[in-house]
């Protein structure tokens, strides 16, 4: 029951977020629950009837194995994404899929031998298990190399605390079966339950965890994309605003200044004196047009990079009618400006020096 309505959870999980490890995650269950009912006799005579591929002996160990092939495709979906191009992880998930493909082939290779009373070879009494048990070495290594390369760690921390029961109990059961130790009520089947139980639920648990974080995650991301896309749009209608304020406006000057000149050039009265004062618009505009560049392809300027743009200002526009000194001694520590507050510094200080050579000499 529990182990059913766990996958009725996965199955409704698939169809809301159409991840296909849901798809793997249920297939685990019904796996597990095959075992379980074989186990305990449900179903058996049914596969005896159908005498299907596989003896009843080995049907157990079918459902096992199965169950160790959807689990690797599990681990390979969910805990290691953006690893598909990992040459080490390709190759122990293969290794996984073909140890396992190739116990179930033998498996129903041993059907007759079994049946017939026939003497197996002895790759047929231990090579469909040693393949069981590489498949399970394979996911193992899978999900060790997804926590420790931080890559859904959470979920390889659940896929680790499920497993430590079941693994105790598979422990103490072969020393037992060996005779090192006795049997008791910590090795019956039903503890067994038990712990096949924990496994598939806190297994489960941090499935649906791991969903949350990354749904939190995923609109995080979305989040940051509109703060980001939001941020692109102030700082375009910025650069518009400063090109239309500084540059349109120095630019509409220097048109009616050519139209005037024109006018005077045809009238025989332009003197050198209009042709100067349109360069000197000309030369404006351009400054204005390389100060808004500056500040666009820079997120966060210092002082440094302010003072080397004053310097840079200064000696190609008077160069020789002033000495210009900075000093930031007063600031002990670095301190960055955004593109907005540098433009606007900048032009405070470019209006204050025009202003001193123009009123003040």
């Amino acid at each position: 029951g529990v182990i059913l309505t766990l996958f009725l959870f996965s199955i409704i999980n698939y169809f809301v977020n159409f991840q296909i490890y849901f798809l793997y995650y249920s297939g685990y269950l019904i796996c597990i629950l095959g075992s379980v009912l074989l186990v305990e006799g449900y179903l058996l005579e049914y596969f005896q009837k159908l005498g299907f591929l596989f003896s009843i002996y080995n049907w157990r160990n079918v459902f096992n194995i199965l169950a160790a092939l959807s689990l690797s495709l599990f681990i390979k979906d969910l805990m290691l994404k953006g690893s598909e191009n990992h040459r080490f992880i390709n190759v122990v998930f293969l290794v996984s899929i073909v140890s396992i493909i190739v116990s179930l082939v033998l498996m129903a290779v041993e059907k007759p031998f079994y049946e017939h009373r026939w003497h197996q070879p002895t790759i047929l009494l231990w090579l469909p298990h040693s393949g069981y048990v590489i498949g399970a070495l394979c996911c193992f290594i899978m999900v060790i190399y997804s926590y420790f390369k931080g890559m859904q760690s959470f979920i390889a921390k659940s896929f680790f605390v499920g497993i430590i029961p079941i693994f105790i109990y598979t422990f103490f059961s072969l020393l037992k079966n060996v005779s090192i130790i006795q049997d008791s009520f910590w090795l019956s089947y039903k503890v067994r339950l038990l712990c096949i139980i924990f496994d598939v639920f806190v297994l489960f648990i941090g499935i649906t965890i791991q969903i949350k974080k990354l749904r939190i995650e995923k609109d995080r991301v979305a989040r940051l994309a509109l703060e980001n896309e939001l941020k692109l749009y102030k700082e375009k209608e910025r650069i518009s605003r400063d090109l239309h304020d500084s540059v349109g406006s120095q630019l509409t000057i220097v048109t009616s200044s050519l139209d005037n000149a024109i006018y005077l050039a045809e009238k025989q009265k332009l003197g050198i004196d209009k042709i100067e004062k349109i360069n000197e618009y000309v030369r404006e505009a351009i400054q204005s047009l390389r100060d808004s560049i500056w500040v666009t392809h820079q997120k966060k300027i210092t002082f440094l990079d302010l003072e080397t743009r004053l310097n840079t200002y200064l000696s190609k526009s008077f160069d020789g009618l002033l000495i210009f000194t900075v000093d930031f001694e007063g600031i002990h520590k670095p301190m960055e400006l955004s593109s907005t507050q540098a433009i606007n510094l900048f032009r405070v200080l470019q209006e204050a020096i025009q202003n001193t050579i123009k009123h003040a000499s």
